[in-house]
């Protein structure tokens, strides 16, 4: 498969899951003050489903290009690892510049709940990249060594 398209089918079954974990996270009421969907609707002025829509194509897109860019710049083939670091990448982006813009502070401080929406964001991230790297790998044939 093209490494182009391989990198954006990754990216967008990794941005299924982490939908799928933010759903998750706003039907069990967890840290219900931080629904990044519902304030990216609330910010543009659009509704719930439109701003659905757009957190997964701008995370798919931006971490589809950001990864492959890594992948030109490696020589190895740990897949993986360079999702988690995307993840990781991206999550101290949001943290710094999204979450202040949005109203939350820096790492989500402002909240008031101390470090737990700053770890449980990089928690899904890191999950996100770790999802992104392996369907990558899979979608270019790469298997992981047998132990």
């Amino acid at each position: 498969m093209n490494k182009r398209i391989a990198c954006l089918l990754a990216a967008a079954i990794a941005s299924v899951l982490l939908s799928a974990l933010l759903w998750l996270k706003a039907y069990w009421q967890i840290l219900p003050q931080l629904n990044i969907i519902s304030v990216i609707a609330a910010h543009l002025e659009i509704a719930d489903g439109a701003a659905w829509w757009l957190h997964g194509v701008v995370a798919t897109l931006l971490y589809s290009v950001l990864f492959y860019w890594l992948n030109a710049h490696s020589a190895d083939n740990n897949y993986v690892l360079r999702g988690i670091v995307v993840g990781l990448l991206g999550w101290l982006v949001i943290m710094l510049f999204i979450m202040p813009a949005l109203g939350f502070g820096l790492f989500i401080a402002d909240i008031s709940q101390g470090p737990l929406p700053a770890v449980a964001t990089l928690i899904v991230h890191l999950c996100y990249g770790a999802c992104l790297g392996t369907c990558y790998g899979y979608f270019i044939g790469w298997r992981p060594a047998p132990e």
